[in-house]
């Protein structure tokens, strides 16, 4: 199933504060296209953070052509200031929340949730 090769994982970004007192700013989109076919992201949510613009950051809907590569775009997404653990910060793993997104691949609409498999939601 081609939408299982669509996947957008959230990466720590950038803040401010000492080591046992961080507050995260902005986070990291990663996004990865291993399919045949472009994808149209069309939403990204974040339950329990507060994503600033992300349709203007990520320039939603985004088209995503096919990377043979396995190559990975990055977008970096300001939030409302967040405590988080300084493990999460700098590209790492980002663990508070699991991304919600919806696109379009091959005249289909998918829903995913993290590394879930994606739900099918209707057609284009």
């Amino acid at each position: 199933m081609q939408a299982m090769e669509f996947l957008v994982r959230i990466r720590g970004g950038g803040g401010y504060g000492p080591d046992d007192d961080r507050t995260m700013t902005n986070v990291n989109v990663e996004i990865l296209n291993g399919s045949k076919h472009s994808v149209t992201l069309e939403t990204v949510e974040l339950p329990g953070v507060t994503l600033k613009d992300p349709a203007g950051a990520l320039g939603l809907p985004l088209i995503v052509p096919p990377q043979r590569e396995q190559r990975v775009a990055y977008q970096q997404v300001d939030i409302e200031p967040l405590k988080v653990p300084d493990a999460q910060f700098s590209g790492r793993p980002f663990t508070e929340s699991t991304p919600i997104v919806r696109y379009r691949i091959n005249g289909a609409r998918w829903e995913r949730v993290g590394d879930d498999p994606p739900i099918r939601v209707g057609n284009c």
